[in-house]
């Protein structure tokens, strides 16, 4: 059957179809999106990152790190080194301390965006950025001993898969997953268009009214 739209039908940019019409795009405003600290696209990708007791545990390509909330670091295994570039050096009125935004490489593969300190003696790793913007194929863990994850900005109860575009919107990667932000907002993934995007994707809209 061969549908022809009549010429004042022509200009509408909604899509007839049987049933009923095509839902009209989401405005950015009214989907879930993360600020992060970390000012330039990090790009990470791959990555498995849950809240553990000693703190943000991260595991990449057969390392493991664990971040806790003083800046101490404990990789796994203990003999991995990595690189990085310092960029352009700010000063820390409170600390005193020169720092900058980086990527760490821990070998060839495991990429992670973080803010180091740069001092005298080596450079102090002083927080990761899995949830940076263009972050990719993302796996959220649970550690049962601590009951979520804290990720992008989000509580999340269960584990799921999480990107995240360049100007800060969480896709997850199933629909109906409820989570809530620090202020305890409640989220639901579901798939929908965003104004701009020309494919349907799996965003967070507000689950309250």
């Amino acid at each position: 059957m061969q549908l022809r739209l009549r010429p004042a039908l022509a200009g509408l940019s909604a899509v007839v179809a049987f049933g009923g019409c095509a839902e009209p795009p989401l405005r950015l405003e009214q989907v879930y999106r993360y600020q992060s600290p970390y000012a330039d696209s990090g790009y990470p990708q791959g990555l498995t990152v849950r809240t553990a007791s000693g703190g943000m545990r991260i595991e990449c390509s057969g390392i493991v790190l664990t971040l806790g909330g003083a800046g101490v670091l404990a990789a796994e295994p203990d003999t991995v080194r990595y690189s990085y570039q310092v960029r352009q050096l700010q000063f820390d009125r409170i600390s005193g301390a020169l720092w900058t935004f980086t990527t760490l490489s821990y070998g060839d593969r495991c990429v992670l965006p973080a803010r180091i300190e740069v001092a005298a003696g080596p450079a102090r790793i002083r927080q990761f950025y899995p949830d940076a913007p263009g972050a990719e194929s993302i796996a959220v863990d649970i550690d049962s001993s601590v009951g979520y994850t804290l990720f992008a900005g989000l509580r999340f109860r269960r584990p799921a898969t999480v990107s995240i575009s360049v100007n800060g919107v969480v896709h997850l990667g199933s629909v109906g997953e409820t989570v809530e932000d620090s202020a305890g907002h409640r989220w639901t993934s579901r798939m929908t268009r965003v104004a701009g995007d020309t494919a349907r994707a799996i965003v967070l809209v507000s689950a309250q009214r």
